[in-house]
Parts: C-alpha cells; structure tokens; sequence
C-alpha cells in the first residue's frame, strides 16, 4: 500500500516535508503524481504530474499510458512554467543503506513524461536533493528552481545534496 507501507510511506513523506517547511512557504511547490497524500499532509504548493488536479495537464498534457486518471502527463516545458523547485514525481522512497542510482532515480519522473522530455531533463545539471524520511528511508526529489526555504533547509542538515557521479 503506497500510504502505509514503510518502504513507500506517503504519509510521512508528507508529513516529513511539513516539518522541513512548518509554515507552507510559496517559494516551495512540490511536482508529485501522489497528488493526494503527499500534498494533504505536506501543506505545500503542489502540481499534480497527472492532471487529476491540473487542468492544463488533464486537457493538453502529453500521453504517457492508458490506465484511466494515468494517461497524460507534463511536458517539460510545463513543468518549469509551472516553477516546481522539488520533483517528487512518483515517489521512490529507498534503504538509508541503498547507494543513490541516479539511474534508478530518473524513473520517479520518467514514467509520466514523454521519453524525449525525461531524457532532456536527465541531462540537466539540477541537484538532486535527498530527505530521511525515518530511520530506514530516504527518498531523492529533483531540485528543479531556486527557493531561499529550500536552500535554508540544505544549511541547516535537513535535506541533502546527493552527488550525481557514476550514475
């Protein structure tokens, strides 16, 4: 179960990301396909990568499949539009012993994109940013637009840099 299960935990994804950024700043949106969950209990800014909750995506957004509520999702153009600073996508919560893949990473945003888009995006040279979000998982998110919360959270030890190298 993505909600419960300790090894997706989108719970307390949420509720991690509300202690990080406790009073809601509007300098920090979160782009995310758990578009419930995770912005309910984060309180944040978010952008639903599936259009649910998007207007834009649901009606003009690119198709990516054909599960209903699952077929369109961002162009990447849309989503830096849309100034998303943390890339969510679908959560990825992995092992605090798990060496970082960025390959690995790359399909929390790959699975809802156009392929083109997600390797132009690959490519970037965007920080990728790691939250614990207990004593077992960490999940990686792309650090896509500049917010002084977000880098005030980087200089205070509650969110991570992850090197990229070897990936």
């Amino acid at each position: 179960n993505h909600i419960f299960d300790p090894s997706e935990n989108w719970i307390e994804i949420g509720r991690r990301l509300n202690l990080i950024f406790p009073n809601h700043p509007k300098d920090v949106t979160i782009g995310v396909t758990a578009a419930g969950v995770i912005p309910y209990y984060s309180e944040l800014n978010s952008i639903d990568l599936r259009g649910l909750n998007d207007r834009y995506i649901a009606k003009s957004g690119v198709i990516t499949g054909s599960r209903p509520g699952h077929t369109r999702g961002p162009t990447l153009d849309y989503l830096y539009d849309s100034n998303i600073n943390l890339l969510v996508g679908h959560p990825q919560v992995r092992s605090i012993n798990a060496p970082f893949s960025f390959q690995k990473f790359s399909q929390s945003f790959c699975g809802f994109m156009d392929q083109k888009d997600c390797n132009l995006l690959a490519k970037k040279s965007h920080k990728v940013i790691s939250m614990q979000i207990d004593s077992n998982y960490i999940i990686d998110m792309l650090y896509m637009s500049p917010s002084k919360s977000i880098e005030e959270a980087i200089k205070n030890n509650l969110l991570s840099i992850m090197h990229r190298e070897g990936s």
